[in-house]
């Protein structure tokens, strides 16, 4: 076996749009990586605060880093951008408010190559922005260590229930690995938000079964006025949600049907988020609310088949009850809760 063979190039690519205060980590995390043959690609995607010259000034010697300033066009177009001109056969996607372990890329390589599937998916953890952004806080989790194999193997069914449960694995491009030729075959829709919602279940679709990385290399932060946490956003960003959340859901009942009450819980978790989002936008409040009526009703058919659902916690369940039944005591219920979780 020849070197290129033994160790395949692999491009991480980087989207990066605003984020001067937290980038530095995601920099920093993705400079120590372990494995030799890889390139990083940040796609500046039309940034308007310091973010550009701060990437240049963080990569500035370190030849494994290519950085693009792009116009502002979203994640979606960043993403095939950033696939468009890497050079590595294999890609893997970090957000760039993001941080990664200093094995992530070379733990992923291994599970790839041992497991001899074309796809590989991580186990994200959840890290709060406040807390710690280093190889320690992933360590640290007890999953790490929980088991002695890299990987194991599993079937198309199990990981849409695992993303479906947000359990071992979320339905998000980062944190897997994959030929740089499907992303080719597949970009990510252009213009539209939720992205890597509404492309992961044809992702999978291309595999049979799938490498599963058991310890947890990535760190998923959860911050203020990220796109899923935002305190204002447009009308066109509920549409996408809806957009992304059917089509994720079509294509995982037409994968695995009998994923009935999984599938009827990644509805109900993200249609409570779609509400969130709806109270917050401002361009078209209006047709915000019709979405939202929208949304609670169908969340209504939904409760039956959560209720039976033993992976649904009490309070999970809880909150579905109030959303589809008594809005206003779920928004002062839960409004409470994110003012006490300071926003999540």
């Amino acid at each position: 076996m020849g070197e290129t063979e033994a160790k395949p190039t692999v491009s991480v690519v980087v989207p990066v749009y605003n984020l001067e205060t937290c980038v530095t980590y995601c920099v920093k995390s993705l400079a120590a990586q372990t494995y030799e043959n890889c390139e990083f690609i940040l796609v500046d995607d039309g940034s308007s605060d310091g973010t550009p010259a701060l990437l240049d000034e963080l990569t500035s010697g370190d030849e494994r880093f290519r950085v693009f300033h792009e116009m502002n066009h979203g994640p979606a177009r960043a993403r095939n951008f950033g696939v468009e001109v890497a050079t590595g056969e294999l890609v893997t996607f970090v957000d760039g408010d993001d941080f990664v372990h200093s094995g992530y890329v070379e733990k992923l390589v291994a599970a790839y190559k041992g497991s001899g599937k074309g796809m590989v998916v991580g186990r994200p953890t959840m890290v709060r922005f406040e807390e710690e952004k280093s190889d320690s806080i992933l360590e640290a989790d007890p999953s790490f260590s929980e088991s002695h194999s890299v990987f194991d193997t599993i079937s198309q069914k199990q990981v849409i229930e695992y993303a479906c449960y947000e359990n071992r694995v979320f339905p998000s491009a980062c944190s897997c690995l994959a030929l740089r030729d499907q992303y080719l075959n597949t970009p990510f829709p252009d213009g539209l938000a939720y992205e890597d919602v509404y492309i992961y279940c044809s992702y999978i679709s291309e595999h049979s079964s799938l490498g599963l990385l058991n310890q947890r290399l990535y760190g998923y932060v959860m911050r203020e006025n990220s796109v899923v946490n935002r305190k204002r956003a447009q009308v066109k960003q509920a549409h996408d949600f809806v957009t992304a959340i059917n089509k994720f859901c079509s294509d995982a009942r037409r994968i695995s049907p009998d994923s009935v009450s999984a599938i009827a819980y990644f509805e109900a978790h993200h249609l409570c988020q779609l509400h969130d989002l709806c109270m917050v936008v401002e361009d078209n409040p209006a047709e915000a609310g019709k979405i939202d009526l929208e949304a609670r009703a169908r969340l209504r058919e939904l409760v039956p088949i959560t209720k039976g659902d033993i992976h649904v916690s009490r309070a999970q369940q809880l909150r579905f009850d109030l959303l589809a039944w008594h809005p206003k005591i779920y928004e002062c219920a839960f409004g409470l809760y994110r003012l006490l979780k300071k926003g999540f």
